[in-house]
């Protein structure tokens, strides 16, 4: 029982790891987007 207990435990931790890899990812993925927002927000601001 216990050893179920701890591959659960390591699978649950492995899950947690991937969520957080997968959210730096998308956060990389969305940082080069920021330069083209700031300028499009500038653009709305004159019309």
């Amino acid at each position: 029982k216990l050893l179920a207990q701890i591959l659960q435990n390591k699978s649950e931790k492995a899950d947690k790891d991937q969520k957080l890899s997968l959210k730096k990812h998308q956060l990389e993925i969305e940082e080069p987007e920021l330069p083209k927002l700031k300028k499009f927000e500038a653009v709305t601001d004159f019309t």
